[in-house]
């Protein structure tokens, strides 16, 4: 029970970061303490995880095929390219026919798909639009 609300808790405090992993650890009898370090190594490669634009835009391609895009007035948004502009954080910039369609939760599931498909599962990543 304790436990549960002590979950609950910290999900409701942190849900800005879902996608940070969560350690127990205790200090007092060691429990957990050796995963730390391993952790951290883990989180430090996918921070400075680059992917080739050639991926990417494989990733891209597929994302078109599967999803259905966003659009106002008729238009819809269309993503030409993609690149990874830097590591450490990793920072993806799109390159699409009208920035403003991409929407707030167009952009949180492309967000979840790159998560998903190249490993970003601890780490902060931004997402960019430019209108081309």
């Amino acid at each position: 029970m304790k436990v549960d609300l002590l979950e609950e808790t910290y999900s409701r405090r942190f849900r800005f970061i879902p996608y940070a992993p969560r350690l127990k650890v205790s200090a007092t009898n060691g429990y957990n303490v050796n995963k730390i370090f391993p952790l951290l190594r883990v989180l430090d490669e996918q921070y400075r995880l680059r992917v080739t634009t050639g991926r990417l835009n494989v990733f891209v391609e597929r994302l078109k095929a599967e999803t259905v895009m966003p659009g106002r007035q008729g238009k819809r948004l269309k993503i030409h390219y993609a690149t990874q502009a830097a590591t450490g954080p990793p920072r993806f910039v799109f390159f699409v026919n009208n920035a403003r369609l991409a929407t707030v939760a167009f952009r949180r599931s492309l967000e979840r798909k790159i998560r998903e498909a190249f490993g970003f599962t601890g780490v902060p990543i931004f997402l960019s639009f430019r209108s081309s």
